[in-house]
């Protein structure tokens, strides 16, 4: 989507199984795939969600509100799951 970042969009996914497919990537990315120099490499993720609803099925609306959730896990740690909320 930019620089670092990249959006998956999961059609027919309740938000509940959204977070979980995240966490699960967030959690696979930590794992050490490789070294070098025998020092194990491994990466982090910070992840935003929104869930497009009826009411609010503008995507670019999603996109800035998922955009908010993921400073918002930067912000209290990085490495983590946030899921958009109004209060953000």
């Amino acid at each position: 989507y930019g620089g670092e970042e990249f959006v998956i969009f999961m059609p027919n996914t309740t938000q509940h199984d959204a977070l979980k497919l995240a966490e699960k990537i967030r959690i696979a990315l930590k794992t050490p795939i490789y070294t070098e120099d025998d020092k194990p490499l491994s990466l982090t993720a910070s992840i935003g969600l929104c869930e497009i609803s009826g009411q609010e099925s503008d995507l670019d609306i999603c996109l800035n509100n998922a955009d908010k959730a993921l400073y918002v896990a930067k912000k209290h740690g990085k490495d983590q799951t946030k899921v958009y909320s109004e209060e953000m």
